[in-house]
């Protein structure tokens, strides 16, 4: 009021511009969230294109069900139900409890959202049985032949420990203990076979050497069994028992004389350039040399057995409903063929360095005009021997466990064994599993000459 010539009045639209500036903050800080926004900026971008279209006169179609006067309402409906349509067709269609699917949208061969098609099973299926993955025979009729050849092996085995534990170690006296030990021992060597044994026509120790299963580890025992129960039945269900018995038997026989011959071989080649006598240890370079290597308790025939249906039927169940190859079962006999081929070359080193120092030994007796050997080990042969000695001492472990005392003939008869065991010709490597290898070469030979035979 003093000085009104310096401060003119203000139009009044300048005084409105503070209240201007402070209600367009707020709209310019969700600005551009406004323009973000996906729904928003469709609907500006179809106003805008109606827009220019009206101003330069053309004509813009009108959705149906959407009113043209709206304005940018009108676009967003537009563009909200455009999205809803596309939700809606990426979800399966709803249906009622009494419709059933349809054929997918994809065609015949296309992805469906409640599982495969029953063409597309049947399609996987037929892949599957040209694999033959996990197949197993319709027919499941009872495999006779392959539970007798168990029972066989099984009964001989069990008889056999039976009469170690209750009439060899059941023995009062030395009396009953001497033939019962003795006979024992004639039964595991008519159990076993060599070169020798073949020249003299005893054919029937190639099938009992497989029958009995004296002195094996329990895990291949239980892997023949597996090997033999799940391949024979298989094959005795494709083929008929008579094709499984065949395959066994024959099989055991050829590997157990190719065993035997093996064996005997590279034994007898190990000392061939020494010049020693196998059987009593002596150096003599003209004397003929005999074989005592011996061959028992293989599995030949099992391995045979194994090795055909593994070429043959692979892939096949190894039992209905399991879900596993039969290929699969021979994998712990390849290891355990295996171990026993690395470790028979240091065997084979070790029995030259014994029956060396042996015959060594048994030469400077010969120059004294001593014997090398003492009368047990010159009237029995050397499994008896180790059989009686073995005797003793259950017998004398089953009276120290009753807290009595064992008989003074007894511990008498075994102090004598122990001396004769100490001049015993050292004993040749096992050749068991020279088996198991021509096992493999029948079942392959088999399995190439059979091929169109078997299904």
């Amino acid at each position: 009021q003093a000085l009104p010539f310096l401060a003119p009045p203000l139009p009044p639209t300048l005084l409105r511009l503070p209240l201007a500036a402070t209600m367009f903050l707020p709209v310019a800080a969700t600005a551009p969230r406004l323009l973000l926004h996906p729904g928003l900026a469709s609907a500006a971008a179809v106003a805008g294109q109606r827009h220019f279209a009206a101003s330069s006169g053309a004509s813009v179609p009108t959705p149906e069900g959407v009113d043209p006067g709206g304005g940018w309402q009108a676009e967003l409906d537009l563009e909200l139900r455009r999205r809803r349509e596309l939700q809606e067709r990426g979800r399966p269609p709803k249906r009622g409890p009494g419709q059933s699917p349809g054929p997918p949208e994809g065609g015949a061969g296309g992805p469906s959202p409640e599982g495969p098609s029953p063409e597309q099973r049947e399609e996987v299926q037929r892949g599957v049985a040209q694999l033959e993955l996990f197949a197993y025979p319709t027919n499941r009729r009872t495999p006779w032949a392959t539970a007798a050849l168990v029972a066989a092996s099984g009964c001989l085995t069990a008889a056999a420990a039976l009469h170690w534990q209750l009439r060899v170690c059941g023995s009062p006296s030395l009396e009953e203990l001497r033939p019962r030990a003795a006979s024992f021992a004639g039964a595991l060597e008519g159990c076993s076979v060599g070169q020798g044994d073949m020249e003299r026509g005893e054919v029937h120790r190639l099938l009992l050497a497989s029958l009995l299963r004296a002195g094996v580890q329990p895990s291949r025992m239980l892997t023949d069994i597996v090997v033999l129960g799940c391949c024979g039945t298989l094959l005795e269900r494709l083929q008929g028992p008579g094709f499984v018995l065949s395959l066994v038997l024959g099989s055991t026989v050829l590997t157990n004389l190719g065993a035997s011959v093996a064996n005997g071989r590279m034994v007898t080649a190990a000392l061939a350039n020494k010049g020693i006598d196998q059987a009593n240890g002596d150096a003599s370079v003209s004397a003929p040399m005999p074989c005592l290597a011996r061959v028992s308790s293989t599995s030949g025939g099992v391995t045979a057995l194994g090795v055909f249906c593994a070429l043959r039927h692979g892939r096949w169940a190894a039992w209905p409903g399991l879900p596993l190859p039969v290929a699969w079962l021979m994998a712990p006999v390849f290891v355990a063929t295996l171990s026993a081929f690395l470790g028979y070359g240091g065997q084979l080193r070790e029995y030259k360095a014994a029956a060396e120092a042996a015959a060594e030994v048994a030469a400077i007796a010969s120059t004294e005009g001593r014997s090398a050997s003492s009368s047990i080990a010159a009237d029995v042969s050397v499994l008896d021997v180790v059989v009686s000695l073995a005797a003793c001492e259950a017998v004398e472990g089953r009276a120290r466990a009753a807290c009595q005392a064992p008989p003074e003939d007894v511990v008498a008869w075994r102090e004598e064994l122990e001396e004769a065991v100490d001049r015993l010709p050292p004993q040749p490597p096992d050749g068991a599993f020279f088996a198991d290898l021509c096992g493999a070469a029948v079942g392959v030979v088999a399995a190439i000459v059979l091929r169109r035979r078997v299904v």
